[in-house]
């Protein structure tokens, strides 16, 4: 990897959009699949089905996004596009324990808008730098960018998420004593032992710490996107094209 690349704005500041976003995909993502199995008691294919709004907002977007960097320019777009991340991530701020899905769902197609509008112009800002000759050395710096914002997401938004649930669970004195440590520690064995125990006081304290924490780090991963939409549209180069530039 030419270190060379990293001079150009549009190089460096484009994988800084892409790890910054995909940080907050990969955190909600994880938090989600907890979220619909242990909190709403689905299966995983159940669970995995209720995230297809989440692509169909990306896929438009995405698609269309050249027409919408061509009319608005680059920069403009990803910034809209983590902004509505953002946008729907503090708003995912209000949902509890017993909020109807359709209303997940309609956050959902707005994170996947924000995704689309932000990961594909940030790609092409990338590769469009990148000589002809490194063009893999830019599509795997592209991709490890990608893997680096999702290794975080996970590692910080869970570390946030499980710190907020040891400080808010409720364990019932009708627990014995040496399970405690492990009910506070961990919110899949706080579930399973609650099941295991018929205790329905454990289950329903353990889901509602669950829900605070993740609330909890939607907040911390809106914040990340935000912060990252002012860096994208301060320091990325603004190459908008016009039919005037071009004749």
């Amino acid at each position: 990897l030419p270190l060379e690349f990293f001079r150009e704005k549009q190089f460096t500041f484009g994988l800084i959009a892409i790890a910054l976003a995909m940080y907050v995909m990969f955190s909600f993502m994880f938090m989600q699949m907890l979220h619909f199995q242990l909190v709403r008691g689905h299966s995983p294919l159940s669970a995995a089905i209720r995230f297809f709004p989440l692509p169909m907002g990306l896929m438009p977007a995405a698609a269309n996004s050249d027409k919408l960097v061509e009319k608005f320019g680059r920069p403009n777009v990803i910034t809209f596009g983590l902004t509505l991340i953002a946008s729907g991530l503090f708003l995912f701020t209000l949902v509890e324990v017993d909020t109807n899905y359709w209303q997940i769902a309609a956050t959902f197609v707005l994170l996947g808008l924000g995704m689309g509008m932000t990961l594909a112009p940030s790609t092409t800002a990338i590769m469009d730098v990148i000589p002809e000759s490194k063009a893999g050395v830019g599509s795997a710096t592209n991709d490890a960018s990608r893997e680096v914002g999702g290794a975080l997401g996970i590692a910080i938004g869970g570390s946030v998420l499980n710190e907020i649930y040891q400080s808010r669970i409720v364990v019932p004195d009708t627990i014995p004593p040496d399970l405690s440590p492990v009910i506070q520690e961990s919110f899949p064995a706080a579930i399973r032992i609650g099941e295991q125990l018929g205790n329905e006081l454990l289950i329903a304290s353990a889901r509602e710490a669950f829900v605070q924490g993740m609330v909890g780090a939607c907040i911390v991963a809106g914040c990340v996107a935000l912060i990252a939409a002012i860096i994208v549209k301060a320091k990325l180069p603004n190459d908008k094209i016009s039919i005037t530039d071009e004749e």
